[in-house]
């Protein structure tokens, strides 16, 4: 099955696969005829069950994935309900958990996103010859932000990343400092001079910090949760 994959971003698509058919394969290893009855102290509708079909609908809330409810069977018990693990129940808390999603995703303001307004290189004496660098930004939506700092050198077309790091954002606007040492930048350059103008981009994007907030985040354009400050270095005239 490759239904996870519509649900997460191109970068993290065959990671999320990979973990959404670690947890389906998980359910498939479980026999189709194993269940479990009698069950006095759980809740009504779970004192009986087939093992594959509970599993299978909790992958299916996991993943909000209603497809996977159409496997979900209900056992029947002459004495124990085992109505709650079903395809109808099943189909109505994945509706019920996407429904939560939006409701969450509507809760973050867009517009108080952090954004990148301003940035720069320095290479003060004190650091021995390594950079400083300088990020401005604005905004009020608190969370752990993404920071790459990526390059493109003359002699090549792809982006080289200088660093790439996680940083806490409160609820205002931040100034902000990294250092970078000299060693990275050479990497970058290919150990050639750094007598010349590089691009470099800084980008700020607010990623999920955890399985459920990846598909709270899907919600929000990508573009809205991502910021880019562009600008030509020479990192030897610094």
């Amino acid at each position: 099955m490759l239904i996870a994959c519509s649900m997460v971003s191109l970068a993290m698509a065959d990671d999320w696969q990979e973990l959404f058919q670690r947890d389906f394969g998980e359910c498939e290893s479980i026999p189709a005829d194993a269940y479990e009855t009698g069950l006095l102290f759980n809740p009504a509708g779970r004192r009986t069950y087939f093992q594959r079909s509970r599993c299978l609908q909790r992958v299916a809330i996991k993943w909000r994935d209603a497809q996977l409810c159409d496997r979900v069977k209900q056992r029947r018990s002459l004495f124990f309900s085992g109505d709650a693990i079903s395809e109808k129940a099943c189909r109505e808390a994945v509706a019920e958990q996407i429904a939560n999603d939006i409701e969450r995703a509507e809760s973050i303001r867009v517009k108080e996103l952090h954004k990148l307004v301003a940035s720069n290189f320095a290479r003060p004496h004190y650091l021995g010859g390594d950079f400083l660098l300088h990020i401005e930004t604005e905004g009020s939506h608190p969370g752990g932000y993404q920071i790459r700092i990526e390059a493109w050198p003359n002699d090549s077309s792809a982006s080289l990343v200088i660093d790439d790091y996680r940083q806490p954002l409160g609820s205002s606007g931040h100034s902000l400092t990294r250092t970078i040492r000299e060693h990275q930048v050479h990497q970058v350059l290919r150990n050639q001079s750094m007598d010349r103008e590089v691009q470099v981009r800084i980008t700020l994007e607010l990623p999920p910090r955890s399985h459920a907030d990846q598909f709270v985040l899907r919600l929000i354009p990508f573009e809205s949760r991502r910021s880019t400050f562009d600008m030509q270095v020479d990192f030897s005239k610094l």
